[in-house]
């Protein structure tokens, strides 16, 4: 017979490295990005082409949007990084209840001049 109290220890004991696996893809983003933005301000030095420190600035831009997705605590629900959701998507919560927002994704792109696309 299954003890229900081992069962509940078993639970509790694991919430720590369960809380871990569920904040991996998180933490792999949020270093992707941190790590996207280092080398576009070295690129953006002075003796760099015109064109290479506009791409360093675009770059730099999308990884500070990045950045500011994954961490903006100001606008939890109007945020494409809802905490409740996340840990949902991640097996750590159950995904109840949790306020939805339209699916969103970050897509890198590049500007084409109006006309020439």
């Amino acid at each position: 017979m299954y003890n229900e109290t081992t069962w509940l220890e078993g639970v509790l004991n694991h919430i720590p490295l369960s809380f871990t696996e569920a904040c991996k893809r998180w933490r792999t983003l949020y270093r992707a990005a941190k790590g996207n933005k280092e080398p576009s301000r070295r690129s953006s030095i002075s003796y760099a082409s015109q064109r290479d420190r506009e791409q360093a600035k675009r770059l730099r831009q999308e990884a500070e949007s990045q950045i500011e997705l994954l961490t903006d605590t100001q606008n939890l629900f109007q945020s494409d990084f809802y905490p409740y959701r996340y840990f949902a998507s991640e097996g750590f919560l159950p995904g109840y209840s949790f306020p939805r927002l339209p699916l969103s994704a970050f897509i890198r792109g590049r500007r084409i001049p109006w006309g020439q696309g």
